[in-house]
């Protein structure tokens, strides 16, 4: 098996640059992280022959992506750089790519759009045309109050990591709302406008999209410099933060009982009851139901028989139902059902 290739990421905020790092590892890369731009540069001047690519964050304090990556490419003109930005494609993330960087991702970052933009960058022998890899572009404003489940889509179903991140943001955002007032009170506008962009991006990526939208409103106010309209959203932002902890916390108290079930449970699941699961898969498969596939893979078969499979299992059904490829799903499905059969899995 060859070397891994080396991908490095510069983002001052820790849980999305560690929740983006942990899908370039799952994706088989070996990844330096920095929240420090300057520490990234260091690094990337004593090591940049051996760093194949650099994820960076448009929007940082200090020095910002331009800037960054201007640093960066005065090191290594031919360096290959995909830029992170929370807001859609606008003047400086055009600049920025006008400049060299080969391409841009929107966060919240999916983990399959994330490979699918690395493996095309790296494979890129010039910059002859940029990659702008974004299916996602919400409006600005949405009043859903939560999606939990669509946040554990965007780590390709992979609710260890997805819990990691919930964790993290309960500990690193538990006292936002306060933080944000205390913010505006000081005039610390700049500081604020940061750390709402934060806000915004993490609770995109995780489902709480109400809290998203307040969050918006506050970065675009301070953007803007429409401060009067901060003042009116800092109660609601607080207590949507409130809720969203609320949520976040009841969330994973039931994962944690569903782990203490399953610890119970583990030695008395049987290789029956498994094939019983990807049968039932294999029927709503086969008849197109995809409410139904989604429900059983989600709800059953992701709790239940993915630690007797191999990893690959997870990301190929979930990409699959995703796809809505159900012919390809049966048949894969199928094939998974033979190995255990047989003893292979």
């Amino acid at each position: 098996m060859g070397e891994k290739l080396k991908i490095m990421i510069i983002d001052d905020e820790d849980v999305v640059r560690e929740l983006v790092s942990d899908m370039i590892e799952s994706l088989g890369y070996e990844v330096t992280g920095f929240s420090d731009p300057k520490k990234g540069i260091d690094h990337y001047k004593k090591n940049w022959e051996n760093i194949d690519l650099v994820l960076l964050d448009m929007i940082m304090p200090g020095l910002n992506g331009r800037e960054t990556f201007f640093l960066l490419k005065k090191i290594n003109r031919n360096i290959k750089s995909v830029v992170l930005s929370g807001f859609s494609v606008n003047e400086d993330i055009e600049k920025i790519l006008d400049e060299g960087c080969y391409a841009y991702l929107k966060k919240p970052v999916k983990v399959d759009e994330l490979d699918r933009t690395i493996q095309k960058v790296l494979n890129s022998e010039s910059m002859d045309e940029n990659i702008i890899d974004n299916d996602n572009d919400p409006e600005i404003i949405s009043f859903s109050e939560y999606n939990l489940e669509e946040g554990l889509e965007n780590t390709g179903m992979d609710s260890e990591i997805f819990i990691k991140m919930l964790k993290r943001f309960v500990e690193n955002y538990s006292d936002a709302g306060d933080r944000v007032s205390a913010m505006f009170r000081e005039k610390k506008y700049n500081e604020l406008y940061v750390y709402s962009h934060s806000v915004k991006s993490i609770a995109a990526g995780i489902g709480l999209l109400r809290l998203k939208a307040f969050s918006e409103i506050i970065e675009s106010s301070c953007l803007e410099k429409n401060y009067s309209d901060i003042k009116d959203k800092l109660d609601f932002f607080h207590k949507e933060m409130e809720n969203a902890m609320d949520r976040i916390r009841a969330y994973l108290d039931k994962e944690d009982k569903k782990d203490e079930v399953f610890k119970r449970d583990e030695k008395e699941e049987s290789v029956e009851v498994i094939i019983s699961y990807i049968d039932k898969l294999i029927r709503y498969s086969e008849k197109g139901r995809p409410v139904k596939v989604k429900n059983l893979f989600e709800k059953t078969i992701v709790p239940v028989i993915i630690p007797y499979l191999d990893v690959d299992f997870k990301y190929k059904v979930a990409k699959m139902i995703r796809d809505y490829n159900f012919n390809d799903l049966a048949v894969y499905l199928k094939e998974i059902k033979n190995s255990i059969n047989k003893g292979e899995k």
